[in-house]
């Protein structure tokens, strides 16, 4: 079934559990037990619901933080000849089958009560209600206690299925309840119970005849059962009893003093360097307004200046044309007197005496101011190439026409046909021409020639937007995520925006061989592979329903690994104007209940180098910033939680904040940027520290971690299961184009202390 296992022999190796046949299996290199589950009548849907449960707790705790103390599914295979087998982490040996409970005792009977609300917990956490714990699902391997039996998992809320009641069950537990907490913690608790006495509690026992039952055993157990049970009796029904988190955290080991207090030391020095950090933030935004406001004077200025100069060239030429004109009269050339008239003129005036000239020979025509007729060179479009940095003359570039701006993945088809050719000569013929055409640049020793769309400079200086970040930070699937979303017509309008194909051919490859296996067929996207010529993933025109404006937008997904490279290769980097720095939260220290992904001291070295080139190439003495705004995104926001993140949990799955409203911005940012800092992430923060303009996001582009699976040919791959989707990936986009200026109007206002009141819009 799967490499790296072996079966065990012996006695218990192959056994039925529960109707199911179960076979013992060990890994070939960890030797950690597993167990091989199939069913004994061909019936797969409770192996299909198991399945499902099992990527429920993989997209809450990810593959590497399940609880040890659930048995779950580590792999499936549907190639068998006996149908659908499952791979279960399952050790140990039942307690069903214990005559009684006396190999638990002192610690061992304590971590085996604890790892059962740990379970318990852990389930509910995730809203599953276990719905039918008994000693057939509970396992002790002499080092913990796991709980198995996913397949009878539910939804909390929702019906059970029908069961005979066992001596576990609440006394009100019937044919048709729906599946409630308090059921489970009910169940657990008199589960352990006859773990610590061999007993179990008579149902409806009040709270004398409990305590009666518990006064003659340890301590512990007794204060674990009359907490549960507090409400105990017929006068209460039904009775509401505590969390299983709330049991579990009450039966957690208190920490020595010298660890509480050194806990408490942690907790207080955390809440100091979130007070230190919101307040950095609020230093760098007023630092980042007034460079702003700075470079805003300082173009004002020189677009005053150029005015000037136009206007006093414009004067000259004037005079000259009138001088031209009087020498060719023969007269002198005419006196400037400003329109003053004399003293004298004015009295006669002024007493009704002044007589009027008389009439004179007509003035001879004015000559036409002189205008100098345009060089050569300012007829022509300049246009700066995105991939090399030519400085090219458009039209002199050869230009080519796609004969099928279908890509060879999606022709044929039949929701996207070939379109048919318009009429010569009309608005729409030309329009389906420059979506079918190309230029060439011809490139430079470094770059080869490549191709450009025709479209590409037609709506002013377009917007580059550089995806920054090191391997497997999750750029791809990101950027596949943003454009899935912002191409959906309707979606797009809620932001005032028009959104279509820079060029035809190049969406339809990236489409189906980025977006689609990501997006219908949920598998986990290739690292970006190293290719000879750096080109754009991905154009878009966006046009800004707010003023009617249109922008050419380009997006760059790099490798990582050629990011960190000096050579001339990435000189591409000098073009961008926009960045889109991705961080993975799993660099970040002081989240290390993730698991760090890297060694080091949370620098990403791709964005040191990007961060470095542009500063050496963009920076002027009267610069201190890199004129060009960044959206920091922490993606795999996902995975942050089950961690209890305070200034996280709003804008993660679940939270409070809408995702369609971006007038929160703001308030997003501020809490990424204390979430970072105060955390040991403040090498991730440089470049929003270098940067004019930054907001700061959490986003998630899959929802969840992607599994392995077996495909029909025995092949396998990586694919995202229940729980996969999107969130907030579209605010780091949207926020970009605002502050590009590409978005204007109330939808592009991001929060607080920002450049734009509503209803505005930024130059």
């Amino acid at each position: 079934m799967t490499i790296g296992i072996v079966p065990e022999a012996g006695e218990g190796s192959d056994f039925v559990c529960d109707g199911w046949r179960m076979t013992r299996f060990r890994h070939r290199v960890t030797g950690h037990q597993l167990v091989v589950k199939s069913a004994r009548g061909g019936d797969t849907a409770a192996l299909d619901r198991e399945f499902d449960n099992t990527a429920v707790l993989v997209r809450l705790f990810h593959r590497d933080r399940v609880p040890r103390q659930l048995a779950h599914v580590v792999a499936r295979d549907d190639t068998g000849p006996t149908g659908t087998r499952l791979l279960l982490s399952l050790r140990g040996s039942r307690l069903a089958d214990w005559t009684s409970p006396d190999a638990l005792h002192g610690n061992q009977l304590e971590s085996a009560v604890r790892d059962l609300f740990t379970a318990v917990a852990a389930l509910h956490r995730c809203g599953l209600v276990h719905g039918r714990l008994d000693l057939e699902h509970l396992w002790w391997d002499g080092n913990g206690l796991q709980l198995s039996g996913l397949d009878t998992a539910v939804r909390a809320g929702r019906t059970l299925p029908p069961r005979p009641v066992t001596a576990w069950d609440p006394p009100e537990f019937g044919y048709g309840r729906t599946a409630e907490e308090q059921d489970d913690v009910h169940s657990a608790a008199l589960l352990a119970f006859w773990m610590a006495t061999g007993q179990t509690v008579p149902p409806g026992s009040s709270r004398s005849a409990l305590r009666d039952l518990v006064d003659p055993h340890e301590e512990w157990i007794r204060g674990l059962m009359l907490r549960i049970f507090s409400h105990t009796g017929p006068a209460q029904l039904p009775p509401r009893l505590p969390r299983a988190r709330e049991v579990q955290e009450w039966l957690e080991p208190q920490p020595p003093p010298g660890q509480r207090l050194w806990e408490e030391r942690r907790d207080r020095n955390l809440e100091q360097a979130q007070e230190l950090a919101r307040k950095n933030f609020a230093q760098l935004r007023t630092h980042q307004r007034s460079v702003r406001e700075t470079r805003r004077q300082r173009e004002e200025e020189a677009a005053r200046r150029e005015r000037e100069r136009r206007d006093r060239a414009a004067a000259a030429a004037t005079r000259a044309a009138a001088d031209e004109a009087a020498a060719a009269r023969g007269g002198p050339p005419p006196r400037n007197t400003g329109g003053r008239r004399g003293l004298r003129a004015t009295v006669l005036s002024w007493l009704g005496l002044d007589t009027p000239p008389e009439p004179g020979p007509p003035p001879p025509p004015r000559a036409a101011p002189f205008v100098p007729p345009p060089s050569r060179e300012a007829e022509q479009l300049t246009v700066e190439c995105p991939v090399c940095l030519n400085v090219l003359v458009w039209d002199s570039l050869r230009r080519g026409q796609y004969e099928d701006v279908r890509s060879p993945a999606v022709r044929g088809e039949p929701d996207e046909p070939e379109p048919r050719p318009a009429r010569a000569g009309g608005r729409a013929a030309r329009a389906a021409q420059e979506a079918r055409s190309y230029r060439t640049c011809p490139g430079n020793p470094t770059v080869g020639p490549h191709a450009l769309p025709e479209r590409y400079p037609s709506y002013g200086t377009p917007v580059r937007i550089g995806l920054v970040g090191e391997s497997a930070t999750g750029k791809s699937h990101l950027l596949a995520a943003m454009i899935h979303q912002v191409m959906d017509a309707g979606l797009a309008q809620q932001y005032d925006i028009e959104v279509q194909p820079l060029d035809q051919r190049q969406y339809n490859e990236y489409r189906s061989r980025t977006i689609d296996p990501l997006m219908r067929g949920r598998l986990e996207l290739h690292p970006t592979p190293e290719s000879d010529v750096v080109h754009f993933a991905v154009g878009l025109i966006v046009t800004d329903l707010h003023s009617g404006r249109r922008h050419t937008v380009v997006f760059f997904d790099i490798a990582g690994e050629r990011l960190q490279r000096h050579g001339p290769e990435v000189d591409f980097l000098g073009g961008l104007n926009a960045l889109l720095c991705v961080v993975d939260p799993t660099s970040v220290p002081g989240l290390g209940r993730l698991g760090r992904r890297r060694s080091g001291q949370g620098e990403d070295l791709a964005v040191a180098a990007v961060r470095t080139r542009l500063k050496a190439q963009r920076n002027g003495a009267d610069s201190p910033l890199l004129s060009l705004p960044c959206a920091l995104v922490v993606s795999k926001s996902d995975k942050l939680r089950h961690l209890r993140l305070g200034e996280a949990e709003p804008w993660l799955p679940g939270g409070d904040e809408p995702e369609d409203d971006l007038t929160g911005v703001e308030r997003e940012s501020e809490d990424v940027y204390t979430l970072l800092a105060a955390r040991g992430g403040r090498r991730a923060l440089d470049l929003v520290h270098e940067c004019e303009d930054a907001t700061l996001h959490l986003a998630s582009a899959t929802g969840t971690g992607a599994v392995e699976v077996r495909r029909p040919d025995g092949r396998t791959e990586r694919r995202f299961g229940d729980g996969f989707g999107q969130h907030r990936v579209l605010a780091p986009l949207l926020s970009l184009l605002a502050m590009k200026g590409v978005m204007t109007g109330p939808r592009a206002y991001l929060g607080l202390h920002r450049d734009v009141p509503p209803g505005g819009s930024r130059t």
